[in-house]
């Protein structure tokens, strides 16, 4: 069942539409009144599904991530709202702070 309050992603959202489809943990996938539906806000500015690169290396249980690595922002961290859940491709689920993550990664110099 659903709740008010519970977290989702929205998969669906037809431009003009009234409804849009939603996936929560326990549910694949189900339509909700768009109007019934909250934006998270995220710590640094972030906006789920933002691009970002780490500044740190992490190794946990849940597996690893590297400076530089590329990875997308997937939502707030659960368990602490400071941080920002994002799926990297060596790790499903990282909890890391704004300020250990970048949007963009500067280029190598280049000699000529």
């Amino acid at each position: 069942t659903l709740a008010i309050g519970d977290r989702g992603t929205v998969i669906s959202a037809p431009a003009g539409d009234t409804v849009i489809r939603c996936r929560f943990v326990n549910i694949a996938s189900i339509q909700i009144p768009a109007e019934g539906a909250e934006h998270e806000q995220l710590a640094g500015g972030y906006g789920i599904g933002d691009v970002v690169f780490s500044k740190i290396d992490l190794t946990d249980s849940d597996g690893t991530v590297t400076i530089g690595e590329r990875g997308t922002v997937v939502g707030s961290a659960a368990d602490d709202r400071t941080k920002i859940l994002c799926r990297f491709a060596q790790h499903a689920w990282a909890s890391i702070l704004p300020d250990q993550l970048d949007r963009e990664v500067a280029s190598a110099p280049r000699t000529l």
